[in-house]
């Protein structure tokens, strides 16, 4: 398997990036932010694509890369009858998801009651 060295030096204005293979081939690139953040978007599309007929794996014991206080939207597309909900994400940039009303609704009253301040309901929302 190959190895991924990133070198983010503070005050930097880019990474540099090694990927040395098992054979001992090196190859280095330097990104800035953007170009950094398109690369992280096109590994998760190519991740999408080899993985497109695994079932989705279960969320609970998973470590979750949370993102707070992020700009988020939320956006109804009707002709799909789902909601929408999109964040900017410090580690990949704008991410969202899809859900279907029914989701949605679930997810609506999942909220309500933790602002509530319930601890005990932990509902399956996919």
């Amino acid at each position: 398997m190959a190895r991924i060295d990133i070198d983010t030096t503070p005050g930097s204005p880019s990474a540099k990036i090694t990927l040395t293979t098992d054979d001992g081939l090196t190859g280095t690139m330097e990104m800035a932010p953007p170009q950094m953040l398109e690369f992280i978007q096109a590994l998760g599309s190519a991740y999408a694509t080899l993985t497109a007929d695994a079932p989705t794996p279960d969320l609970a014991g998973q470590k979750v890369l949370a993102v707070g206080n992020a700009n988020w939207l939320v956006h109804s597309e009707i002709a799909e009858q789902t909601v929408g909900v999109s964040f900017y994400h410090l580690r990949f940039g704008p991410v969202g998801f899809l859900l279907q009303m029914e989701q949605a609704q679930r997810l609506r009253d999942a909220l309500s009651v933790a602002i509530d301040g319930s601890k005990s309901l932990r509902p399956k929302l996919h």
